[in-house]
């Protein structure tokens, strides 16, 4: 947010709710089930500090939210990888 509020983006576009826009009133935190916040809380616990899923529960999330992160993350692993390409 600061980086937005240093190149003066308009405050309205900070500060709108992320969303695909196909149905009024649609979020992305709603279609997640989750804020932004707590994903990213919870990924930083999990995956950078190396956390355990019981360590991560230990700071006050759910058992449920936790496992929703990593199985997202997995899930989506292949959207983290280069495409293959032909060397000619």
């Amino acid at each position: 947010f600061k980086y937005a509020e240093y190149l003066c983006i308009p405050k309205r576009i900070i500060e709108k709710k992320p969303s695909a826009d196909l149905w009024e009133g649609q979020t992305d935190e709603g279609d997640l089930g989750l804020s932004y916040k707590t994903i990213d809380e919870i990924s930083y616990l999990y995956f950078d500090k190396k956390k355990s899923l019981s360590d991560v529960k230990k700071q006050g999330y759910r058992e449920k939210d936790v496992r929703r992160v990593i199985s997202s993350f997995e899930r989506n692993a292949f959207k983290r990888e280069l495409p293959l390409i032909i060397n000619l």
